[in-house]
């Protein structure tokens, strides 16, 4: 699971060699969430869905029954975008390091552009844009608006193509596989199913645990070797 690579100053194949992430993150990505999900699952106490959408989904379903609201709803949805958030957080500070230090603006481009899609992507997620207020508020279908970030990510893989197979590719290739789950589960399969909320949104927050560890260990790659 190691990929090595050289950069120069500006980016191209030269002098510093980046290794691919140890075991141990790649554990500490995945783990957390399955065990988490999987406790969520069995424990008899708390309907599952309410831990897993977003809370104010929960509440407002909840308030339309007489039985709103618990400190719980949307536990797992929350928990989602505080991980993103740092994410998106780590990616900027180190886009920013490698900008003030010059030596290195491929990098710094690198690390910027992860924490503007990250920042875009829990910006959609907390304030449910392709869910909800595309669809309601302009018309704009849920496919569509998923589409167009699939494209986003897209344009950003094959952008950093380089980088991101020096970094080590493993955990971003989970996180997409575990997103690309999540949003079938969301597009097609009915919210009847009893496995659909462990589907999609399990699925979601592998993503995001797998997708922010891959850039925590690339904006540490980038700082490291510079």
């Amino acid at each position: 699971m190691r990929t090595t690579i050289a950069y120069s100053a500006k980016g191209s194949a030269a002098t510093d060699r980046l290794t691919g992430p140890s075991l141990w993150v790649y554990l500490v990505a995945i783990i957390p969430p399955v065990l988490l999900c999987t406790a969520i699952a069995l424990q008899p106490y708390v309907e599952p869905a309410e831990l897993f959408r977003d809370p104010l989904s929960v509440a407002l379903d909840a308030a339309a029954r007489g039985e709103c609201c618990h400190a719980y709803y949307g536990f797992v949805s929350q928990l989602g975008n505080l991980v993103w958030v740092g994410g998106s957080f780590i990616a900027l500070f180190a886009a920013t390091v490698l900008f003030t230090r010059g030596n290195s603006p491929g990098a710094g481009q690198f690390m910027a552009a992860a924490g503007m899609l990250t920042g875009i992507l829990v910006m959609d997620d907390m304030f449910q844009g392709h869910e909800f207020v595309y669809p309601t508020l302009f018309g704009i279908p849920e496919i569509f608006t998923v589409a167009i970030y699939a494209l986003l990510v897209a344009a950003y893989l094959w952008r950093f193509r380089t980088r991101i197979l020096a970094v080590g590719p493993g955990l971003l290739i989970i996180s997409l596989l575990a997103f690309a789950i999540g949003v079938m589960a969301d597009l097609f399969v009915s919210d009847t199913v009893a496995w659909h909320r462990l589907t999609e949104d399990g699925s979601k927050l592998l993503g995001i645990c797998t997708w922010t560890a891959f850039h925590w260990w690339a904006a540490w790659t980038q700082l490291a070797s510079r």
